[in-house]
């Protein structure tokens, strides 16, 4: 209704031109009428004519960081003015204009790029445009919507972890127990003294009899390198912190996984509710866990 102000008006003011018989008036209604008129079909068809294309960096992106999106369009019609409006989610903050608005050239083609920055996590869909295009008075505007949509994740922020607290290669983690756990049993790196507690089976007896008092083996700890990281979403009992504590949690995993992958370990993923990931390693079941918790 807003965009056909202009056409009501110019119908309102001929049919008072007839009533009061003011031939200028109505030859200047009549005028602009047919102006627009014209141009609206004109400028559509001109719209019709061009092509835009989009490139997007990358479909995988970390909160915080950049992503551009870079504009070929081709034009193979005569039009005065045109305006490239890309249509992104409000939680991708322009660096510079978002729009881009130039006159065309017949059959030329313009590139441009936009700079985004992505400022929350999730799944979004880029790839949409809105072209739109103006008459040299203003009059009359027409716009289209093209392009064909394409997935982006935003990963949660990475944190970098450079010194774990937990030591990966001592699976006791430092601390005296009375049962060591994840013992490799093929291979023997001493002896001591029975102190009681110990499995009959780690009993070294052949030690044993020539000291005259039990000796047990004492094995290497094994490194742990499988790790099943499980998450439960609805943990939190406050629902207005529920967002909050979404986005702690999709941090904290998202650095153990960029850890885990950087120390070669065997990593998987168990949401509640969800299927369970099995453990992997590699680029690429990085990235599927990463845009699981996205």
């Amino acid at each position: 209704m807003r965009r056909c102000r202009k056409e009501i008006l110019l119908i309102l003011l001929l049919i008072l031109s007839i009533f009061i018989k003011s031939h200028f008036l109505f030859s200047v209604s009549l005028f602009f009428i047919a102006y627009i008129v014209f141009l609206k079909i004109l400028l559509r068809r001109g719209l019709e004519n061009v092509g835009v294309k989009m490139r997007i960096s990358s479909s995988n992106v970390i909160e915080g960081s950049k992503i551009r999106l870079n504009f070929q369009v081709q034009t193979f019609s005569f039009l005065p003015v045109v305006e490239i409006l890309p249509q992104t989610p409000v939680f991708f903050i322009s660096k510079g204009e978002r729009n881009l608005t130039f006159s065309p050239i017949f059959n030329k083609e313009d590139e441009f790029e936009v700079e985004l920055v992505a400022k929350r996590r999730g799944k979004y869909m880029l790839g949409r445009v809105k072209i739109r295009t103006y008459d040299p008075l203003g009059l009359v505007r027409e716009e289209r919507l093209i392009g064909e949509e394409k997935e982006v994740y935003v990963f949660p922020r990475i944190i970098k972890i450079s010194r774990p607290r937990i030591p990966i290669k001592e699976p006791s983690f430092g601390i005296r127990v009375k049962e060591k756990i994840f013992e490799d049993y093929t291979s023997l790196v001493g002896v001591r003294e029975y102190t009681g507690n110990e499995d009959l089976k780690k009993i070294h007896w052949k030690i044993s009899a020539h000291t005259g008092k039990l000796m047990v083996k004492e094995f290497p700890p094994t490194a742990i390198t499988t790790v099943t990281v499980l998450i439960e979403p609805f943990a939190t009992r406050d629902r207005r912190n529920e967002e909050i504590f979404l986005n702690h949690i999709s941090t904290i995993t998202a650095s153990l996984f960029n850890y885990f992958e950087f120390v070669k370990f065997r990593y998987g993923l168990w949401i509640i509710g969800k299927e369970r990931i099995p453990e992997a390693s590699g680029k690429e079941h990085l990235i599927r866990l990463l845009r699981e918790i996205s």
